[in-house]
């Protein structure tokens, strides 16, 4: 057992008491299949009669990579000619932000420090909201949690769906076909039961990341005499928070943190795995957004890879990103299915009817749900740059440093305390400003097509 933290067979009753009252979860609050070890930490009186977590270091590190690897990166390109050498930057400075956010909730979710043991207090993100302020804050951030993973999904909806219909032109099919036959290819992962099951269909996703990183780089080698650096220096005011939403969007991982964290068997190797995915993200990130803004300049597209030519190439690419696509939804479903399997309001509605017709009611019905809302709004890029602003502003950010600042103030430093809040005052500020300029994009973007 390493040094700081105890079991429960070491628990004296005092300590028990302390467990007991640093308990902030009720009956709503999520039950994961993959709980936190008990050789590393106190489990919650909630949480301790759960099954230790099974995930190796590397299979997280895969569902992080997984999950950053999502709804932004095609629309990087995009981001750069919205932005500039601005959205450049911020390709390299985000990533060691959100690592830091994310190191913070990490922290967060236990109290005690390495000398008296640490005691894992909060499992969700409900608990986290108590954690601030409680049952009001909690019920807030969960409910925003869910709204956020349901939109994160409707852009991968998206996705699959423009880039079968630029790949597939001769194929009688409108890209909302293509959408609701992606719909149907998801329903059967929603049925999985872990996420160690993910964490294959995650390294799947990234592999084919990969390949369509690598067909970027050789289309660009390609062309690289039509290349004019030139062209990244500008600066459009607007355009930047646009694009640093789509680039806030790309770097989102705050939300699975406590769901991965809680799965792995070693928990004090969370901070290597998030860093390994942040590295392994930023070099897939840089080369996909360079390569595909100096290759296509002006006329770059939402999603790079419809720029790509109508052939091998433009299909090969294409069918890879909606695998990965495809494959990845369920890490944005998932969370959602599992706050409604708990939900009192919903166990409620659904008290005559089975487990089992229960969770296919659910499931089903959050991917209709995602279906419709890709069908009505398929933009992709300006629904990640808003996600971005809001979403992963709201979680990425903002309720980590705030949990931090209020859970672990007094172990704090100064310097600690005012990077929190400095970072917490910047965050608030731009995503007022990015969610701005994001909804009115879609509006304009909508009200142009019809």
């Amino acid at each position: 057992m390493k040094q700081g933290y105890r079991n429960l067979s070491q628990v004296s009753d005092s300590d028990e008491e302390t467990v007991l009252e640093l308990q902030s979860s009720d009956a709503e609050s999520s039950s994961d299949d993959e709980s936190v070890s008990s050789e590393n930490y106190i489990a919650t009186e909630s949480a301790a009669s759960l099954p230790e977590g099974t995930s190796s270091t590397w299979k997280a590190t895969m569902n992080l990579i997984n999950f950053i690897e999502g709804v932004g990166l095609l629309a990087l390109p995009y981001s750069i000619k919205k932005g500039g050498i601005t959205a450049v930057i911020s390709l390299f400075l985000l990533p060691i932000i959100t690592w830091y956010a994310g190191k913070v909730l990490a922290e967060s979710l236990y109290d005690g420090d390495e000398k008296k043991g640490k005691i894992r207090a909060r499992s969700t993100w409900k608990e986290i909201g108590d954690a601030i302020y409680p049952k009001y804050a909690g019920k807030i951030v969960a409910w925003n949690q869910d709204i956020g993973f349901v939109f994160i999904a409707v852009s991968y909806l998206i996705l699959c769906g423009s880039l079968t219909s630029h790949a597939l032109p001769t194929v009688p099919l409108s890209q909302t076909s293509w959408t609701c036959f992606a719909a149907l290819l998801i329903l059967p992962t929603m049925f999985l039961k872990s996420y160690s099951q993910i964490a294959w269909l995650s390294t799947i996703s990234i592999v084919a990341i990969g390949l369509t990183t690598a067909l970027t780089v050789w289309y660009g080698l390609e062309n690289i005499g039509n290349w004019d650096p030139s062209t990244l220096l500008f600066w459009d005011f607007e355009g930047v928070f646009i694009s640093l939403g789509i680039a806030l969007s790309s770097y989102g991982v705050a939300k699975i943190i406590p769901s991965v964290e809680k799965s792995m068997k070693n928990k004090s190797d969370f901070g290597k795995a998030l860093a390994s995915a942040f590295a392994v993200s930023v070099v897939i990130k840089v080369i996909i957004a360079v390569f595909g803004f100096l290759t296509f300049g002006s006329k770059t597209d939402e999603a790079i890879v419809n720029n790509f030519p109508v052939g091998p190439l433009n299909i090969t690419a294409s069918i890879s990103l909606v695998i990965s696509s495809l494959l990845s939804i369920i890490l944005c479903l998932r969370p959602v299915c599992e706050s409604l399997d708990e939900s009192t309001f919903f166990s409620e509605i659904t008290s005559d009817i089975s487990n089992t017709i229960c969770n296919i009611i659910i499931r089903v019905s959050l991917v209709v749900i995602t279906l419709a809302i890709a069908i009505f709004l398929p933009h992709f890029a300006l629904i990640a740059a808003l996600m971005g602003s809001f979403q992963t502003v709201f979680f990425g950010f903002c309720i980590p440093l705030l949990v931090h600042l209020k859970v672990k103030y007094h172990e704090l430093s100064r310097l600690q305390i005012c990077a929190d809040v400095i970072l917490l005052v910047l965050s608030s500020a731009f995503s007022v400003l990015g969610n701005y300029f994001s909804i009115k994009a879609l509006v304009q973007a909508k009200l142009n097509r019809f």
